[in-house]
């Protein structure tokens, strides 16, 4: 962060959230609270998405640079030009050289700005959300409708894992599960994230809605890389918290990610096409 705003070439105001999905979203809560600076109520995605140009700045045309890098041993490395199609080769090349692991700072943007084409409250969204989920698992007689129904989102499929292809390099695998209410076969397409939901040929949800599994046992939620052959899982649609324009499918939707779904029977929690 102190190296980016060098580079920006004035101080930080706060700390915001590039994807409020996953770890990114803790790890800028911990950046704010060591520089003492405030968090942002709002991220660049509304979600987690794999690729670093895959966000509202990106789609409104804002450069990712400067784009600072930080290692566990302090190494900083700074790109002070960069594409949005390059972020990610040169995000990924350097976290390779600094070890495997490293933080990043990225599209430096003034408050007006990030008010105008940011995801507003979606951090206090999210918090709502786990505060409405553990309420759901811990009350009694806790079942995926409840579960679904609590969290205002829809019940997709509810049964256990069958077969799992693994996903190769960025190209998707899946996982096939029998819809234990119904008997209907379901495919989940995934890589970091779960990009869509088809049930008997039809796809009911596609990126960018929010797709999100839960183990119905424990009571907790599921990654992708958690599946594993024999798990019972639930699959909820939850609702969106930004609403990506048709100009964006290629960015962010299911084409991005290679898969070739026909979209026209998956409808959105709000009635409209994905």
């Amino acid at each position: 962060m102190r190296a980016a705003a060098g580079e920006a070439g004035a101080p930080a105001g706060a700390v915001g959230v590039i994807e409020v999905g996953g770890l990114n979203a803790l790890i800028a809560a911990l950046a704010a609270a060591r520089l003492d600076l405030p968090l942002v109520d709002g991220d660049l995605m509304g979600r987690a998405f794999p690729r670093l140009d895959q966000n509202v700045a990106a789609l409104h045309g804002l450069p990712p640079h400067p784009l600072v890098l930080a290692g566990p041993c302090g190494d900083t490395v700074v790109v002070r030009d960069c594409s949005p199609r390059l972020a990610e080769p040169l995000l990924r090349a350097n976290v390779l050289a600094l070890g495997g692991a490293a933080a990043l700072a990225t599209h430096p943007v003034t408050a007006g700005r990030l008010a105008g084409i940011g995801v507003p409250g979606s951090v206090s969204a999210c918090l709502g959300l786990g505060e409405r989920f553990l309420a759901a698992v811990d009350g009694p007689g806790s079942s995926p409708e409840r579960l679904a129904a609590a969290l205002g989102g829809e019940l997709l499929a509810t049964g256990r894992a069958e077969e799992i292809i693994p996903r190769h390099g960025r190209s998707p695998g899946c996982v096939t599960l029998t819809d234990r209410r119904t008997g209907a076969v379901v495919r989940v397409d995934l890589l970091d994230e779960y990009l869509a939901v088809t049930v008997d040929g039809v796809t009911l949800a596609a990126v960018p809605q929010i797709i999100v599994a839960v183990d119905p046992n424990g009571r907790r939620s599921l990654r992708s890389d958690q599946l594993k052959a024999g798990l019972h899982l639930t699959l909820l649609r939850l609702p969106a918290l930004y609403h990506w324009p048709d100009e964006a499918a290629p960015l962010v939707g299911p084409a991005a990610y290679g898969l070739d779904l026909d979209l026209g029977t998956a409808a959105t929690a709000e009635g409209r096409q994905p």
